[in-house]
């Protein structure tokens, strides 16, 4: 297995709430290659006493700043929320075991829809660099559905796939 893209703990300085209303939540990143994406990983844990599944969404967008203009073209496998904490590892099987075409630019991203939390209680935090962030690619999100871009923050992150060469 390859990293195809990355922002690793050592660039950790803390975390940011995400709520139900705040979801998907990711960083762009660009593939030099082509890969065949296998899994990827987030610094993660849920607030007391919030149940729910978490999963994550890849998205083409046109460029490190860009927003989605479409639905997601993979979906992981999903995970159960009260047993998530450190670095979390998200599987893509079956049809979701996309090619990741070369030259391309992509968004990463957890998606927390769906959980018993309100806005008023986050139930989950996302590890980020909210000091110096220094990876090429953004911060993006979406807040009621429409996307925007956090460029103050880079997520924590890893994505992994087997080259196509």
């Amino acid at each position: 297995m390859t990293t195809i893209a990355s922002y690793g703990w050592t660039n950790f300085t803390g975390v940011t709430a995400l709520y139900n209303e705040a979801s998907p939540f990711g960083q762009t990143f660009y593939t030099n290659e082509a890969y065949k994406l296998d899994s990827c990983r987030f610094y993660i844990y849920c607030g007391d006493g919030v149940t729910g599944n978490v999963c994550v969404k890849i998205y083409e967008v046109a460029g490190y700043d860009s927003v989605p203009t479409a639905g997601a073209i993979a979906t992981s496998d999903s995970l159960v929320f009260n047993a998530l904490q450190g670095f979390t590892t998200f599987w893509f099987t079956g049809s979701n075991q996309i090619l990741l075409n070369a030259n391309s630019y992509y968004l990463i991203a957890v998606d927390t829809s769906g959980t018993n939390s309100s806005y008023a209680s986050p139930y989950l935090y996302i590890g980020v660099d909210n000091t110096s962030p220094t990876h090429e690619g953004t911060l993006i999100y979406s807040d009621w559905g429409t996307w925007y871009n956090g460029a103050t923050y880079d997520v924590i992150f890893d994505v992994y796939g087997h080259s196509k060469k």
